[in-house]
């Protein structure tokens, strides 16, 4: 495909973040339930993923049929998104085998050494929705000062389309009466070059007169 990691594919992987933990959580959270239920670790893993295998291939199937015109599309479209969408299928299709392969052999393994520490966290989301339920007005009064602490900070910090890089190049423009000779033209930029070519800082130099 002639791919390399760039900011297209980067960027990609970025996106694809979310999509790429949906299966794998969809699978051990029907383990899980299923291990809960009481069979034992490695029962839950194969019922567990057989359940919802086909509705993971579904929803992966149908993110892929939606990036995958986009990258076989050629002119301009094709180019610029050939490789964004090449590395979201990719991550999609590997997301998929992971989640059905991976999760539940690691699953039958390590399902029973890793209850208890899901059930601490289920306890300790309880606690923390019970308090905020108690405290309502206080949460939510807390909540407002940063949302407004969060808009006055945007006049600090500004916005604007593209942020402003040093390219390392700079333009030189000289303006000469209309009718001068490209011979006088090209005296007159001598010595601009000449001197550009000076500066330490400086390492090409290219004119054109006309």
């Amino acid at each position: 495909l002639d791919m390399s990691l760039n900011i297209i594919t980067l960027g990609a992987l970025t996106l694809a973040v979310g999509m790429l933990v949906d299966n794998s959580v969809v699978v051990l959270e029907n383990i899980f339930r299923r291990n809960r239920m009481g069979l034992g670790a490695k029962d839950a893993a194969v019922q567990g993923s057989k359940e919802v295998g086909l509705a993971v291939m579904a929803s992966t199937v149908t993110s892929v049929v939606v990036y995958l015109p986009i990258a076989v599309s050629g002119g301009m479209a094709g180019m610029l998104f050939k490789d964004f969408c090449f590395t979201i299928i990719g991550a999609l299709i590997v997301s998929l085998i992971v989640s059905l392969t991976v999760v539940p052999m690691l699953s039958s393994k390590l399902l029973d050494s890793f209850a208890a520490m899901i059930e601490a966290l289920q306890e300790s989301y309880k606690y923390g929705c019970r308090w905020v339920l108690k405290r309502r007005k206080r949460v939510l009064a807390i909540l407002l000062i940063v949302f407004i602490a969060s808009v006055s900070l945007v006049s600090f910090v500004g916005w604007e389309l593209l942020p402003e890089t040093d390219e390392g190049t700079f333009t030189i423009t000289a303006e000469m009466p209309y009718g001068t000779s490209l011979e006088d033209k090209d005296a007159f930029l001598t010595p601009i070059e000449e001197y550009c070519l000076t500066l330490p800082e400086v390492e090409h130099v290219a004119f054109s007169a006309g």
